[in-house]
């Protein structure tokens, strides 16, 4: 017995050139999307800012800023809580990077660098934080009405 196949319906291009079948739910970056380019332009920052100014400074803050802001403009609207959530994080896990391939030492001595490094940095923190946290809320405010 041999098995049968159906042939496959044609391709209706629509006005964009894209299949029907390939088009998804609403345009924009998902919730992983949008975490992974927060992360991903936030490490650049902190690698450039590492290499030339020997630490995580103003210009870690403002890729920091930056990345989380743009991942703010284009998340779906569906994942805005996300993007307001998870610029904190992207933060912490950097800076747990930073203090990991840092100076040597306990494991204790880290967790002081990390804590250290927080509170230092907190004003950038914030700052990347309250970026992405204006843009989603106004997002959500423009898209409710």
């Amino acid at each position: 017995m041999s098995a049968v196949s159906l042939p496959e319906p044609p391709a209706v291009p629509t006005a964009a050139g894209a299949r029907p079948d390939r088009v998804h739910g609403s345009p924009g970056l998902t919730a992983a999307g949008a975490v992974v380019l927060g992360f991903a332009g936030s490490l650049v920052a902190a690698l450039v800012d590492g290499f030339t100014g020997g630490g995580l400074g103003w210009l870690f803050g403002l890729g920091f800023a930056l990345s989380s802001g743009y991942a703010a403009a284009q998340v779906r609207r569906a994942d805005l809580a996300v993007a307001a959530i998870a610029p904190p994080l992207v933060f912490v896990v950097l800076l747990g990077a930073h203090a990991l391939v840092g100076d040597g030492g306990s494991l204790k001595i880290k967790l002081g660098s990390v804590l250290l490094d927080l509170i230092q940095l907190a004003p950038k923190l914030w700052l990347g934080a309250s970026v992405a946290l204006v843009i989603c809320v106004y997002r959500w405010w423009v898209d409710r009405r």
